[in-house]
C-alpha cells in the first residue's frame, strides 16, 4: 500500500558510435566514475579470443557509477599488448587504451539477457540479492578500425535503472 517513486531509467543507444556506455553517457552531460576492482592477467588458454593480437590478455573488473549510483559491475578483456596497465577508473577502460595507441574502437556485438543478481553483484549495487539485472554476455566485442577484435566486455547491469535502444535499418 502507499505510493512509491523510482528513479527513472537511463536511456541508452547502444548505435550512438561510442566505443563504450561511459562515453555515451558523458557526451550527454552524465557524470560517469569507475571503481576499478582488480586489472588481473589472464590465463593463456583465455587468451586465444584475441588471435590477432600476441602476448596473452588482461581483465579490467570495475563497478560503473552514473551520477554518483552504482549502475553496472563491468568486465573488460583486452590483449596484454593494448590493455592500459595504470588505468585508474577516470575514464573508461577504452578511452585510456585508445589514447594510448591510437585507434579507433567500436562497438560490433551485444547480446543481452536477463539474470538475477548474485551476492556480489547485490553488494556492489546496494539492490536485493535475485533482483533483476541485464546481462551483457562474453559474445560482446568490440574492433578496432581495422576490424580486428580487441576487447570483449560482460556487464551486469541493474535492470530498474537501464534501458537500452538499438536504431534499425530503414
Amino acid at each position: 500500500m502507499g505510493s512509491f517513486v523510482a528513479v527513472p531509467p537511463v536511456r541508452h543507444r547502444i548505435d550512438d558510435g561510442e566505443a563504450s556506455l561511459s562515453e555515451s553517457m558523458a557526451r550527454r552531460g552524465i557524470t560517469v566514475r569507475h571503481r576499478v576492482l582488480a586489472i588481473t592477467r589472464v590465463e593463456p588458454d583465455r587468451s586465444a579470443r584475441f588471435p590477432d593480437c600476441d602476448g596473452g590478455a588482461v581483465e579490467f573488473r570495475f563497478i560503473r557509477y552514473l551520477e554518483d549510483e552504482p549502475w553496472s559491475v563491468g568486465t573488460v578483456a583486452l590483449p596484454a599488448s593494448l590493455a592500459p596497465l595504470d588505468w585508474d577508473g577516470s575514464t573508461s577502460v577504452f578511452a585510456a587504451m585508445s589514447a594510448r595507441h591510437e585507434l579507433s574502437i567500436r562497438r560490433s556485438e551485444r547480446a543481452f539477457r536477463a539474470g538475477p543478481a548474485t551476492p556480489d553483484d547485490a553488494a556492489w549495487l546496494g539492490i536485493a540479492v535475485g533482483s533483476a539485472l541485464l546481462e551483457l554476455e562474453l559474445r560482446g566485442h568490440n574492433a578496432d578500425q581495422h576490424g580486428r577484435v580487441i576487447a570483449t566486455v560482460a556487464h551486469r547491469i541493474r535492470g530498474d535503472r537501464a534501458e537500452y535502444v538499438v536504431g534499425l535499418p530503414q
